[in-house]
């Protein structure tokens, strides 16, 4: 790994660790971070916890990790945004599945193996990154409706 890699990895391991683990419970060995903090702000915080993600997987992309591993860290930002759209279950399996410091994970994983592939091209990892995004914010708006309409069916008489 070159130095350079190994700056933009620890770069990277940090802010996974901020957003997954960053706070410890005390007299416990659980950790939290501020993503399933921020999953408890409706909507906006479920959308500045996905853009921390996508930037993970951009930065893994410009390291040169292949489509396989982008698209195992795309699945995980996926799981994480799609569950975490579901109010109270949600944040709990946020809390429990910790995407970013899997994420991390597959990618120091890959820097460690003596030969590594091509990189893959950038309008994949465009779409790839596109395609969470899309999945993110329309998430959030469900979760705005949804949440709209129990308000209007318990409020309106």
């Amino acid at each position: 790994m070159t130095n350079s890699h190994h700056t933009t990895v620890s770069h990277l391991r940090f802010l996974s660790n901020l957003l997954d683990r960053a706070i410890g419970i005390p007299g416990t060995r659980i950790r939290l971070g501020i993503d399933p903090l921020l999953g408890l702000l409706p909507v906006g915080g479920d959308i500045v916890s996905g853009i921390f993600s996508l930037y993970i997987i951009w930065r893994s992309a410009q390291l040169g990790l292949p489509k396989e591993i982008l698209l195992q860290m795309a699945n995980n930002v996926f799981v994480d945004t799609i569950a975490g759209s579901v109010p109270v279950a949600g944040d709990v399996l946020d809390f429990a599945w910790k995407s970013n410091s899997r994420n991390v994970d597959l990618l120091e994983e890959y820097l460690q193996l003596p030969k590594k592939s091509s990189a893959p091209d950038l309008w994949f990892v465009i779409i790839l990154i596109s395609g969470l995004l899309a999945v993110i914010v329309i998430s959030s708006l469900v979760l705005i409706g949804t949440l709209s309409f129990i308000f209007r069916l318990i409020f309106s008489r």
